[in-house]
């Protein structure tokens, strides 16, 4: 147990009655969720107002309440500015601020952030550092697995799961930040040791509404009080735009404008991509084993932070070669004398990077599989049919999380920017459109299943059924299908 005021260190609130000794158990911000001497935290909202509920949450045994204004509740309560930001300071006491034992790494963008997590937690380890990853592929410990439902947790998942990482001996923790978690000040009070920008294209607008709204939200991260220093894409419009604008310490990667690290010579070869790369003007040979030009920023970003924590590039160089397969990001399968592509790419840019890196590989036609999410950004529909409709030579439209959206309307959504093409056809369910496609498939074809990378279910109105693109292409190249 924590005091109610301990919890409140580094919060500025008014308090409307005496809470020097008063004890907290647990804290939650749902109030749903509230356990016998919890604090409950009103968070604000348009469609759901914490404020509203803490008479619940007093009746479900909650000892204490922050607010942004008075409540039905009679228990102590501090009033405070912004909950939101109250909360994240509140549950990093209540774990005895971990993030001060370690050395964070924060990762933002709208592509990349995944591999380039992966690709840096490989090349730490590699040397011996003890490291800890949070992102869309859940959370590691070490060597020890764990599933998250958000690439950036709640305040308290991410304080509990540091905290784990600080028992378990992690150095390093290398996070994926969201645009959703900046604007709802999941981090807050946490400061970054290097932050990396990978690029921002349009994704999520129907929570940001514009493409600027989302953009200023990304870009407000790189700032002092978040993070002390930035690794930036400057080959990206608005990277370096960020460049320009920002007050903290910035190197730059790139392969297309001046950058501090950049690479050259980019071919493809039989498993991967070779490149040479030039880091603060020491040259060498890399071999990346993953296609696509995307993936090669992807590499010299994590190189560039591996090289900044004084890891020799002679040994990044030995230790890139040895990167295992990324889940659900361009996993390739052998199937007959085919190939088949799982990629998690679920914005517009994310596809047409993807179907340019199939093209390279492939010796005959490109065939794709995918779909959109529902209840999600509805603009990128028509945006990522018309660039499937260009890059693809034959198109599958199918489910992907339709949630409680019908199918059917996504799909037709997809297909307003592919009218004019004619080139694709519609199998609704997912595991089907995956085999039919594969039956279309002649030698030196590349079959792409796009979208949902390493996710193991399909969600369904309000249900998770299980299925995943990573097993249905193991199936399809082991034969058993």
């Amino acid at each position: 147990m924590v005091t109610f005021s301990k919890l409140l260190d580094g919060v500025a609130y008014d308090s409307v009655a005496d809470i020097s000794g008063l004890k907290i158990k647990g804290v939650s911000n749902d109030s749903r969720k509230v356990k016998e001497g919890d604090l409950f935290v009103c968070m604000g909202g348009a469609e759901d107002d914490g404020h509203a509920h803490a008479l619940e949450a007093q009746m479900l045994g909650a000892a204490a309440i922050v607010a942004e204004r008075e409540t039905e509740s009679s228990l102590p309560t501090a009033i405070v500015t912004n909950s939101r930001r109250a909360y994240s300071k509140i549950c990093q006491n209540f774990f005895e601020n971990p993030h001060k034992k370690l050395k964070i790494v924060t990762i933002i963008g709208t592509n990349g952030k995944t591999t380039t997590s992966y690709m840096t937690e490989h090349l730490l380890k590699k040397v011996g550092y003890k490291t800890g990853v949070i992102g869309t592929l859940g959370y590691k410990i070490l060597d020890e697995k764990h599933e998250t439902d958000l690439t950036t947790p709640d305040s308290y998942v991410i304080n509990r799961i540091l905290a784990r990482m600080v028992r378990a001996g992690v150095e390093i923790a290398i996070m994926e930040v969201s645009a959703h978690a900046i604007a709802q000040d999941r981090l807050y009070g946490i400061t970054s040791d290097i932050s990396i920008f990978t690029n921002i294209s349009e994704d999520h607008l129907d929570y940001f509404c514009d493409f600027r709204h989302y953009y200023d939200t990304k870009l407000s991260f790189f700032k002092k009080e978040n993070t002390k220093s930035a690794i930036i894409n400057s080959d990206d419009v608005l990277g370096r735009e960020l460049y320009k604008s920002a007050e903290i310490p910035i190197i730059t990667y790139g392969i297309d404008e001046p950058s501090d690290v950049f690479a050259l010579d980019i071919e493809r070869k039989e498993g991967g991509t070779s490149f040479i790369v030039n880091v603060f003007d020491e040259i060498y040979e890399m071999f990346l084993p993953m296609y696509g030009k995307y993936n090669v920023y992807n590499a010299i970003a994590a190189i560039t932070l591996v090289k900044l924590l004084k890891v020799p590039m002679p040994v990044i160089c030995e230790n890139l070669q040895k990167l295992p397969p990324i889940p659900g990001r361009f996993n390739v399968f052998n199937y007959k004398n085919a190939k088949i592509i799982v990629d998690f790419a679920h914005t517009p840019d994310g596809l047409e990077k993807l179907l340019d890196a199939a093209r390279e590989i492939s010796e005959g036609k490109v065939v794709l599989v995918f779909g959109c999410g529902g209840e999600r950004d509805k603009i990128k529909r028509p945006l990522m049919g018309k660039i499937a409709a260009r890059l693809a030579d034959r198109v599958i439209l199918t489910e992907d999380n339709s949630r409680r959206e019908a199918p059917s309307e996504i799909i037709a959504d997809i297909a307003g920017g592919m009218r004019e093409s004619g080139n694709f056809e519609i199998v609704p369910d997912r595991r089907e459109a995956v085999e039919y496609a594969a039956g279309l498939l002649c030698d030196g074809d590349v079959l792409v299943v796009a979208g949902k990378g390493a996710e193991k279910y399909i969600e369904r109105g309000d249900r998770r059924i299980k299925y995943s693109d990573v097993d249905e292409a193991l199936l399809l190249s082991r034969g058993e299908k």
